[in-house]
């Protein structure tokens, strides 16, 4: 709770203290539910595809084929009330034009190294051999992480690893708690900053931004919330 009330700080004083918007215009009733109503019927594809895996327990392929023909029959029925929807092409062709070869490239590849490196046995081994040679817990946790979650992009594998392995270490359910939060906190870091998450990726390519104009953004922000977590972390350890 208190890392995330540190990011929602820190990223208001940085980023939306200064920010002026517009006063939205008054609408009616009316304009509300047609607005809401736009936005189910275009957000359709995405919903209906997480629903038939999520609620129905449909297959994910099968899932996003629906949505994918659902978005084809949106189009068609905006084409029919306006011409400006029309793209003058087939469907499919549409559809294979929208198939960015080395997007899927980078998202098979992710998923292949993230795979790779989560069978290896040898990872476990190691770290436990750093630890009987009397490292530093706190410094083990900061490596561990780094190792794990920055190249695989995804916090699970810090938290799988170090949860079972260290946390049986604490003396008491208090240290155990803190250990806790330092896995995940530095899990979580390492995956936010890492060039592989798959959001990240996906957001440079649609938005057409260099990967250092975003690590700028990071710069402050994240450095002041991990700072946060190692307070925390310490003045407990001292306080105990």
């Amino acid at each position: 709770m208190s890392i995330a009330l540190a990011l929602y700080i820190f990223g208001y004083i940085f980023y939306l203290r200064n920010y002026k918007e517009k006063k939205p215009e008054k609408i009616t009733i009316k304009q509300y539910f047609h607005a809401f109503s736009t936005f189910v019927l275009y957000a359709s594809p995405i919903l209906i595809s997480l629903l038939g895996v999520v609620a129905f327990n449909v297959s994910f392929q099968l899932s996003l084929l629906v949505g994918i023909a659902i978005s084809v029959g949106i189009n068609q029925f905006d084409k029919r009330r306006d011409e400006k929807y029309d793209l003058k092409e087939h469907p499919l062709k549409t559809i294979y034009k929208g198939v960015k070869l080395p997007m899927v490239i980078a998202i098979v590849g992710i998923f292949l190294y993230r795979n790779t490196v989560n069978e290896i046995d040898e990872i476990i081994i190691f770290l436990n051999h750093l630890l009987d040679q009397g490292m530093p817990i706190e410094l083990l946790i900061f490596l561990s992480t780094a190792v794990l979650c920055f190249p695989l992009a995804a916090t699970n594998p810090g938290i799988a690893i170090l949860f079972p392995m260290l946390l049986p270490l604490a003396p008491d359910y208090e240290t155990k708690l803190l250990y806790a939060m330092f896995i995940y906190t530095s899990s979580f870091i390492f995956y936010y900053i890492s060039p592989l998450h798959l959001c990240q990726v996906l957001t440079l390519e649609y938005f057409h931004v260099k990967i250092k104009e975003l690590y700028k953004n990071y710069l402050v922000i994240l450095p002041l919330t991990y700072g946060v977590m190692l307070i925390i972390y310490y003045i407990n350890m001292v306080l105990k």
